[in-house]
């Protein structure tokens, strides 16, 4: 079980958003979710305990500011994640927190 990572999604501008999403093992099994916001999350690989290994995460976000990524079913546990452009000129970035 991961405790100490919170992937943290900071939206510069509201929108759509669509970014690849890489986890430690053990952080998501059936899913992610941005906060509370409706989100798809297609499932790429997983590792051999079955957690998501990677994942294409779309959302809309209603208004720039930091969005938690969270395990469908969990509680928030802890920050990684990557920068991703976002068509139309918008700007996503991914913290990554130690």
């Amino acid at each position: 079980m991961i405790d100490s990572y919170t992937p943290t999604i900071i939206a510069r501008v509201p929108g759509w958003a669509t970014f690849g999403q890489v986890l430690p093992q053990g952080f998501a099994v059936d899913g992610l979710q941005v906060e509370h916001l409706p989100t798809q999350a297609d499932v790429k690989n997983r590792w051999p305990d079955g957690s998501i290994r990677f994942a294409v995460v779309t959302v809309e976000v209603p208004a720039a500011g930091e969005y938690p990524l969270v395990p469908v079913g969990a509680g928030n546990q802890g920050a990684f994640a990557v920068s991703s452009d976002v068509l139309g000129g918008s700007y996503l970035h991914l913290r990554t927190d130690p």
